[in-house]
């Protein structure tokens, strides 16, 4: 088994930093810091799958079909854009659940 972060990997990272929103809780992989073989409480079972999580709750995955897509300099438009829809409505229900517990 390879534990090598894939540039598809971290190249999501880089998106997700650039997000204002955004505070990530782990290490983010580079490849000084091994971090596919170092951060092992964030591997999943199964290959090239991939989860993004907001306060705990996955509200985006998907699994690469094979090492080249994982490897690709750039994560694919798809799963970043699918990403960021379900992110922008996670966010907008935790926003109106949050308002509704402040009018009680």
């Amino acid at each position: 088994m390879c534990y090598t972060s894939g540039y598809g990997l971290d190249s999501i990272f880089t998106k997700l930093q650039k997000l204002d929103w955004v505070k990530l809780k782990q290490t983010v992989p580079a490849s000084g810091n091994g971090w596919g073989k170092n951060s092992k409480e964030h591997h999943l079972k199964k290959d090239y799958a991939i989860e993004i999580s907001i306060n705990g709750t996955v509200v985006h995955e998907w699994t690469w079909k094979n090492q080249s897509e994982a490897g690709a300099k750039e994560v694919n438009k798809k799963y970043w854009n699918a990403f960021l829809e379900k992110a922008e409505a996670f966010r907008k229900k935790e926003l109106s659940s949050k308002a509704k517990k402040e009018e009680k």
